[in-house]
């Protein structure tokens, strides 16, 4: 497995995107990786305020100079605080989704904040993750939790597709010290449909064996893949996986869940597509979210 070379990290300046960055150089320096850290001042934020002040020139290069500093004093501290060896930082004016996009075209590994701040000139990360884990080219890791340690815990929910084992390859790559471990769910939703449609107990029992059985096999092949000397636990039950994965990563103590966007049909596009929102807003958890444009 490659070991990262340029992590990314966005930041507003807020609480959150703090402990991303914090987040990003521990794993930047355990990989012998590089460390970015970007700041992207929304050009209309401050064109909104441009009546307050008697000319819009006056605005502009004041707004670009604060941002500036605070990016320099951010990157200090985490240089202080031993976070990081060397940070490389990088101011952009314009739109906040759009550059995040561009500039993440070259790293391994864009982090950003659960939450951001929402002043009108700020990044506003937060509002961003959603639609930065459906755009994305590279892995995002969405960050809620301070990071006192390396990730130790990762579940992987999986649907046995492409994308499956490339968030697999992911959370590996991301956490490589850390147990992985492995869901799948599968839905028994259709068993009413089957009573209501006069289909006999015998012949659901039947279906739902057959189910587990599917699921299992499937199971099985990931692990298979692994390896021998991965340190990976599967999991295959019934349920809804939204809410099974919340329960597992509880119960498991997980700090980090990661999730391929692709699934095996355009259904499972959609399918995969909502738990990865239900996570973002849910878990308690960091999210890696691995879009479909990063695998293979």
């Amino acid at each position: 497995m490659d070991a990262l070379q340029l992590v990314l990290a966005a930041t507003d300046f807020s609480p959150d995107s703090r402990l991303a960055a914090r987040r990003a150089a521990r794993i930047a320096a355990s990989q012998g990786a590089a460390l970015g850290l970007l700041h992207v001042v929304d050009a209309g934020g401050w064109l909104a305020l441009r009546d307050l002040l008697a000319s819009r020139r006056e605005l502009k290069p004041a707004v670009l100079e604060q941002a500036r500093i605070q990016l320099a004093v951010q990157a200090q501290q985490l240089l202080d605080e031993g976070h990081a060896r060397a940070v490389h930082q990088d101011l952009r004016e314009g739109d906040p989704l759009q550059q995040l996009l561009g500039q993440a075209r070259t790293a391994d590994l864009l982090v950003i904040g659960a939450h951001g701040s929402h002043a009108p000139r700020d990044l506003a990360l937060g509002t961003l993750a959603d639609r930065l884990s459906r755009s994305a080219e590279r892995p995002l890791l969405v960050v809620r939790n301070e990071p006192a340690a390396e990730y130790r815990q990762v579940l992987v929910p999986v649907d046995y597709s492409d994308a499956s084992r490339e968030a697999v390859r992911a959370a590996q790559r991301v956490a490589p010290a850390a147990a992985l471990h492995l869901l799948h769910a599968y839905d028994l939703a259709e068993e009413g449909k089957l009573l209501t449609a006069g289909v006999s107990d015998e012949a659901i029992a039947a279906h739902r064996e057959q189910r587990r059985w599917e699921a299992q096999a499937g199971m099985d092949a990931l692990v298979a893949d692994l390896g021998p000397g991965a340190r990976a636990s599967a999991t295959v039950c019934p349920g809804d996986i939204r809410m099974v994965m919340l329960e597992v990563a509880r119960d498991r103590g997980c700090d980090l869940i990661a999730l391929g966007k692709q699934g095996q049909s355009r259904l499972g596009d959609l399918f995969l597509g909502s738990v990865t929102v239900w996570a973002l807003e849910h878990a308690q958890a960091d999210v890696l979210v691995v879009p479909r444009s990063a695998q293979g």
